[in-house]
């Protein structure tokens, strides 16, 4: 459909991720990624989707929110990259906001 258009499905619970290697968070060679997904209720968030990660470079968090009424999706994002030693290094985080573009306008609202 377009430049930078994925469809990802995250199961609930436990799961393994395939790649091919090249990339900046699983790292150059082939290898898993190991994942655990949940859905949480969050008292001050409301539903939370929670996705972390094992990869060969580190540990990622990613948690997923809705606000607005639903038209916005909102990503707090975190990752520990592995040192040499097995140990967990500086953790570094990103926030995004990715809003809902309405293409057509519903037919009740026609």
């Amino acid at each position: 459909t377009g430049r930078g258009v994925r469809s990802l499905v995250y199961p609930i619970g436990e799961w393994e991720e395939e790649f091919g290697g090249k990339s900046e968070l699983f790292g150059d060679a082939p290898a898993t990624v190991f994942r655990n997904t949940t859905f949480n209720e969050i008292p001050h968030l409301g539903p939370v989707h929670l996705t972390e990660s094992s990869t060969p470079l580190g540990w990622e968090t990613t948690q997923r929110t809705l606000a607005n009424g639903g038209n916005e999706m909102l990503v707090d994002r975190s990752f520990t990259p592995k040192n040499p030693d097995g140990s967990a290094g500086e953790r570094v985080g990103a926030k995004e906001v990715f809003t809902r573009v309405m293409v057509f306008r519903p037919l009740d609202e026609q």
